[in-house]
């Protein structure tokens, strides 16, 4: 019984990982096409500073696109500058 229960949290455990990971995903990639509509293309750094991103500093940078005018300034709002 202690096995299966413990096979069935797990089971919930990762369902509920891969959910959120999904949502993050959806998210960055939406992020993506918004910000290169209004900022152009990436250059490499920036792009990998966006695919490591936490769904936080997602929110933070959505929210700070209308307002900026490069990918620089943008991205430079996840270090408080």
């Amino acid at each position: 019984e202690g096995i299966t229960q413990g096979i069935s949290q797990g089971i919930t455990q990762g369902i509920s990982q891969g959910i959120v990971q999904g949502i993050v995903q959806g998210e960055r990639e939406f992020f993506l096409r918004l910000a290169r509509r209004r900022l152009g293309e990436p250059d490499a750094q920036s792009l990998a500073l966006v695919e490591a991103a936490s769904q936080e500093t997602l929110e933070r940078w959505a929210d700070q696109l209308l307002v900026v005018e490069s990918w620089q300034a943008l991205l430079a709002t996840s270090r408080g500058e």
